[in-house]
């Protein structure tokens, strides 16, 4: 048996959080901006902090730090 797996290649939606108006947020977010200034989520334990990034992947959202999301994730080409 494999011990040693990758990350098959998907497609996430994925937004980052630095105090955006409400008017900002994209569709999919469904969160309370607390008066702390971090970001509260349905389903996510952990409060969103300025700079944390927001995924949305098969219908479910959840929060990676920075150092995470840039070591997992590459920008997507628009254009095809």
């Amino acid at each position: 048996m494999a011990t040693r797996y990758r990350r098959r290649p998907i497609e996430i939606q994925a937004w980052q959080w630095n105090g955006q108006p409400r008017a900002n947020w994209p569709a999919w977010l469904e969160a309370v901006l607390l008066a702390d200034g971090r970001l509260a989520i349905s389903g996510i334990r952990d409060k969103v902090y300025k700079g944390d990034w927001l995924v949305r992947e098969g219908g479910t959202t959840y929060r990676l730090p920075p150092a995470l999301f840039d070591a997992q994730y590459e920008p997507v080409d628009e254009a095809g």
